[in-house]
């Protein structure tokens, strides 16, 4: 996810640009956060939304009070790159028919591994089929999050898958 900016203005106005996913991410993330403060500069100072559907989003951050401007668009700025951070996507094949050791009983090996990597892992039900994707695609198991914890959960996937092959 790219992202530009604009200096903050003498006059209280400045624009950041990234891609509408993440100004998502990043507004779900904002409305959960116990810490409050910079995100109700970023309310205050009326953030908007330009052109929703473009292939980036225009943040506009509006204020009489310089630092606030500058405070906001840092938290914003931080925000973007921590999504970078934590965007890294594996994606590998694995054989249908082996889904079962990495899911455990109830869901328990992939909890785990979840829980000791911060992943998330997304693993495609045996047998469905997507018109859009061809059939090698719909065996990829994809694994989301920072660059190492994916690594990691990808070396426990294929332990599990090594053991069970013994």
């Amino acid at each position: 996810d790219s992202s530009k900016t604009d200096q903050p203005s003498s006059n209280g106005v400045t624009s950041i640009a990234s891609n509408p996913q993440t100004r998502n991410r990043i507004d779900q993330v904002s409305s959960n956060s116990p810490n409050k403060n910079i995100e109700d500069i970023v309310i205050d100072l009326s953030a908007e939304l330009e052109d929703p559907n473009g292939p980036t989003t225009t943040w506009i951050l509006k204020s009489s009070e310089q630092s606030k401007l500058e405070d906001a668009q840092k938290h914003i700025l931080s925000r973007l790159e921590d999504e970078k951070k934590n965007n890294y996507l594996l994606m590998f094949y694995v054989d249908p028919s082996k889904y079962r050791f990495i899911i455990g009983r109830n869901g328990s090996v992939v909890q785990s591994i979840r829980a000791d990597t911060g992943v998330q892992i997304e693993i495609p039900k045996p047998g469905s089929k997507s018109k859009s994707q061809s059939s090698a695609s719909n065996n990829m198991i994809s694994i989301t999050g920072t660059k190492d914890s994916v690594l990691a959960a990808r070396a426990k996937i294929d332990e599990i898958l090594e053991s069970q092959s013994n």
